[in-house]
């Protein structure tokens, strides 16, 4: 079985796993108040706006992680505290050197909570992953809704012409989102 070297910080030049697990949270949480609201719901979806976290309590992001981990090296390590249904360590593509972090998703909150005691023993930072928005929105969607949400609309485009972007179909309402200066914030609905 391959070992996975875990370098403490001052040993890797410019690799520091606590500022790697910093800038990935930043990154990652941008949307850090609603997640916290998403998490807090029942972990039942029956379409009363609660979304589904079976995924948070099965989904592990481990950072902390040498450079020379790669996918299958980290598989390897996570496949000895249950049966994963997915791995994937964080790559670098320019590099080729893996970010610090990855995440790992088990068959059961019993397996990933006892990789998350096993790999906290063994100096690696770790939590259960969040559900990322896109992954939200979509639990979240009315099958029946007809509203189509469109993205990066030209901050110069009006009302009027991104009307006529849907001129075959029948339009019942539309709008363009404008910050509070009524300048366009790229994103728009139309029903």
């Amino acid at each position: 079985m391959h070992q996975i070297p875990v370098y403490p910080s001052n040993q890797v030049a410019g690799y520091s796993p606590q500022q790697g697990q910093q800038n990935h949270q930043q990154r990652y949480n941008r949307h850090s108040n609603s997640n916290r609201r998403s998490q807090s719901n029942s972990s039942n979806a029956s379409g009363n706006g609660h979304i589904n976290n079976s995924s948070t309590t099965t989904n592990v992001y481990i950072s902390g992680l040498s450079p020379d981990v790669t996918d299958e090296s980290f598989a390897e390590m996570c496949n000895s505290y249950g049966k994963i249904i997915s791995s994937k360590a964080i790559i670098n593509a320019e590099t080729n050197e893996c970010k610090g972090f990855g995440f790992v998703m088990y068959e059961n909150e019993e397996q990933a909570r006892n990789a998350m005691d096993q790999l906290n023993k063994k100096g690696f930072h770790v939590s259960f992953a969040k559900d990322s928005l896109s992954a939200r929105l979509k639990n979240l969607q009315d099958e029946e809704s007809t509203n189509i949400y469109i993205s990066n609309i030209p901050l110069n485009m009006t009302n009027e012409e991104f009307l006529e972007l849907f001129a075959p179909h029948n339009v019942i309402s539309h709008t363009i989102l404008k910050d509070q200066n009524g300048v366009s914030r790229g994103v728009g609905f139309a029903r």
